[in-house]
């Protein structure tokens, strides 16, 4: 996926400050829509964020309370994680697991709800997180890169951050000083 980078960023309450190390991997991009693997990154529509577990197995269902509370909680963000039957408007996240077969991604983020604003500053009220059991991907590293995506975090060339692509050699499963400073200027 090519990646064009802000240098502007908005929070809820108006346009922010930011400098050029901060604005380069954070903003929307991408298209709404859940179906196929539709992949894109949205802004969370409030600071209050909640994560809900739905159909995942128990590796997957650790790793997001793993990640969640040692990594997104230590930011401006106020996290909290449901495990509900099903995804409705209450929950800012999903997250799901299955085997979604050999299409070449470990995961992906997608809109499935309504919208504001417009790129690099749309928000999505409620996404779904894919992560596919076909490459068995580790399970604190994926949750915390596609999580990221969730919030406003674009892929990075930074290697400590968990947002920086498999394929470009990424292998950390937190998020930099970078990625936090993203979250707490935003949110």
């Amino acid at each position: 996926m090519t990646v064009t980078f802000a240098a502007a960023l908005v929070a809820v309450a108006g346009p922010i400050s930011a400098s050029p190390a901060l604005a380069s991997n954070f903003g929307s991009t991408g298209t709404t829509g859940i179906t196929g693997t539709t992949n894109g990154v949205w802004l969370t529509t409030s600071a209050s964020f909640v994560v809900g577990r739905i159909s995942l197995t128990s590796t997957y269902s650790s790793a997001v309370t793993t990640v969640m509370n040692g990594q997104y909680n230590p930011t401006d963000l106020n996290v909290s994680i449901a495990s509900p039957t099903y995804c409705d408007s209450s929950l800012d996240t999903c997250i799901y697991d299955s085997d979604y077969g050999d299409n070449g991604l470990n995961g992906w983020n997608a809109c499935d709800g309504p919208t504001s604003g417009s790129h690099p500053n749309m928000r999505c009220a409620t996404q779904w997180v894919r992560i596919n059991q076909q490459y068995n991907p580790p399970a604190n590293r994926i949750v915390c890169h596609e999580v990221a995506h969730s919030v406003g975090l674009r892929h990075t060339s930074e290697q400590a951050s968990c947002v920086k692509r498999t394929a470009d050699g990424g292998n950390s499963s937190t998020l930099s000083t970078h990625d936090r400073g993203h979250l707490n200027a935003t949110y």
